[in-house]
């Protein structure tokens, strides 16, 4: 019996650990990704989604996927496998590199997935920028993709989408052009774009236009040059940075006021200067401008007041790390190799610690990238080791308000930087490791009382909701797995939902219904993952459950 029981073992016949939590919806040890996106529609479950391996799609032979959907609510069985279930989405293109363990579906106010696909063989289009509704089981298409940086766009709301030449609405279809070069942009509802003037002898101009919703499109501004425009949000009234390139080389800029539809230019710059930010009320704007002599000097200008300022930094390298803290007027300056400084329009710019200077480090889940915590009340500052040390930079958090005060290390001496969340209460998560970056120490940092403290290792955060975070712990190098696990965040308790996890993926619920405030990890939010053995197990595969 025992010799049975261990070539049973082997064979894969016996199952490993416990069954997870929930419902096991798909037996199958090849996903390779899971997803939710939300219905947007009442009482009914958002969709559960499944993408195939990478693939050549249509004739042109672009990578791409299919998409298979799980109405997880209403399964009485476990399906075995995908090789008999049809996709429901086919041919999608993965965008710039992208792998289908990293596609992110995006969405409209609906819940109708946008995406790209290949055209038929007749067309001379390659692909076609496509919506697919999943109540009516009908895929439409829609325009080919904009030639921009994006290959189409989704106002705020979500209820209208911009792509090549065609704005989609709840009410029909608007096409809008010739276009310029200017990248449209949605703020807010509206769409903003630049059209071609075209004269007796050709191109005469161009201009921006705005198209509301339920509005015809209507022109802001006429020049008899190419322009260009940057938003920039404000606590006033959205404004339209205006560019365009003269015969002497100089970008001159002009401010025109959505509100007002009025326009007002800038000071004259010298030389190509470059817009690269506005203040968190977007009441300053940062211009960068390179002098004769490799300095850069920054210029200041508040189209509020009508008050400018310059910095040039005499000789040292200003680095293009820098970040407008929030809810203040200031400026945070690196400097290369060391130091920073901070601007702001009351006082000079004094010079900080020069043993350590600000970084820009990338807030999970959403990839917001700062300076600053969310309040602007706490920096994030990094220090190098000395040359021929071989130990990892050391990242501090400390008082914006006052510098000088100690700070708090967010990764210990030996271990390397890897992850960073913050609360809704204002506390960060933090993931540090030696090693592996999938095998971290967690610490949960409280800026307010200057302390931290360790609540679980050897795994990462996948998620995080008011009170506590879900987590892969006990992460296994060899099979990239390891144990689905809540953890409390006061009292560092843990719950094990599931173990041999890989992927993993949280209801969004709908977008429009779910403050921004609102609990992730709420008792009763449906989790989806994917688990894999290192043996053939009857646990493998795609199950759905509800967080306790």
């Amino acid at each position: 019996m025992v010799a049975l029981a261990v070539g049973c073992l082997a064979l894969g016949c016996l199952p490993a650990g416990s069954p997870p939590l929930g419902q096991h919806v798909v037996f199958d040890r090849t996903l390779t990704a899971v997803f939710f996106t939300a219905s947007e529609a009442d009482g009914v479950p958002s969709n559960l989604l499944v993408p195939s391996p990478a693939r050549p799609v249509g004739p042109w032979g672009a990578s791409g996927f299919d998409l298979y959907r799980f109405p997880y609510a209403s399964l009485s069985t476990t399906i075995n496998g995908l090789a008999g279930v049809p996709p429901t989405v086919e041919g999608l293109i993965l965008e710039d590199g992208a792998a289908p363990t990293t596609y992110i579906p995006r969405t409209d106010s609906r819940g109708r997935l946008i995406y790209l696909k290949p055209s038929g063989p007749e067309s001379d289009v390659l692909e076609y920028v496509t919506r697919f509704d999943f109540a009516a089981g009908q895929e439409e298409s829609l325009a080919p993709p904009g030639a921009g940086k994006a290959p189409f766009l989704l106002s705020s709301s979500r209820s209208r989408v911009y792509a090549g030449g065609f704005i989609f609405d709840s009410d029909g279809t608007t096409q809008v052009g010739p276009l310029s070069t200017a990248e449209p942009a949605f703020v807010d509802d509206d769409l903003y774009y630049g059209a071609v003037l075209y004269g007796d002898v050709g191109v005469a101009g161009s201009t921006i236009n705005r198209n509301r919703p339920k509005a015809p499109s209507e022109v802001l501004l006429t020049s008899t040059a190419m322009v260009e425009f940057t938003p920039i949000q404000s606590d006033i009234a959205a404004q339209l940075l205006v560019s365009w390139a003269t015969d002497a080389g100089a970008i001159p800029y002009m401010l025109l006021d959505t509100k007002q539809a009025a326009s007002v230019l800038l000071p004259a710059q010298r030389g190509q200067a470059q817009f690269e930010s506005s203040s968190s009320d977007g009441h300053w704007l940062l211009f960068r401008e390179p002098t004769s002599d490799g300095d850069n000097r920054l210029f200041f200008f508040n189209w509020t007041t009508g008050d400018s300022d310059a910095l040039v930094s005499n000789g040292v390298p200003i680095s293009a790390e820098n970040d407008w803290r929030p809810g203040q007027e200031e400026l945070w300056l690196s400097f290369s190799p060391r130091g920073y400084s901070v601007w702001n329009p009351d006082a000079g710019p004094p010079r900080g610690d020069l043993d350590s200077i600000p970084i820009q480090l990338t807030f999970a889940p959403d990839g917001r990238k700062s300076m600053f915590t969310r309040d602007g009340s706490h920096w994030l500052s990094v220090k190098y080791p000395t040359a021929g040390k071989v130990v990892e930079p050391a990242i501090f958090l400390g008082s914006a308000d006052d510098p000088s005060l100690p700070r708090i290390p967010l990764n210990p001496q030996g271990q390397e930087f890897r992850a960073l969340w913050e609360t809704s209460d204002g506390r960060l998560l933090v993931g540090a490791s030696s090693f592996d970056e999938n095998r971290q120490d967690i610490y949960l940092v409280d800026p307010q009382a200057g302390s931290a403290r360790g609540i679980a290792s050897g795994g990462h955060v996948v998620a995080l909701g008011r009170t506590r975070a879900l987590a892969l712990l006990n992460w296994q190098v060899s099979s990239s797995t390891g144990d689905l696990t809540l953890v409390d965040l006061e009292t560092g308790a843990k719950t094990v939902l599931a173990q041999d996890v890989y992927q993993v993926a949280v209801d969004p619920g709908a977008f429009a219904d779910v403050p921004a405030d609102a609990d992730r990890l709420a008792s009763g939010t449906p989790v989806a993952f994917l688990s894999r053995n290192r043996l053939a197990s009857p646990y493998d595969g795609l199950w759905v459950a509800r967080l306790p």
